[in-house]
């Protein structure tokens, strides 16, 4: 019985360890910024280390191309 606690108790810290990591690599997701196409950028919109809103613009590009 005192073996199935320490098991139980093992488990539940091995889950917990598992959603914080979790939960570091989406916060990690989120923060990568991705171009919508290829091309050159014209100006920063806002700066390094600034928090914006989701949507909102980071980069202003110039001659841009769709990507196929």
């Amino acid at each position: 019985m005192e073996q199935e606690k320490v098991v139980a108790a093992e488990v539940a810290s091995v889950e917990a360890l598992q959603a914080t990591i979790d939960r570091i690599q989406a916060d990690i997701d989120d923060s990568e910024l991705k171009a919508p196409r290829d091309g050159r950028m014209q100006y920063r919109v806002a700066q390094p280390g600034e928090v914006l809103n989701p949507g909102w613009d980071r980069l202003e590009s110039a001659g841009c191309r769709r990507r196929a």
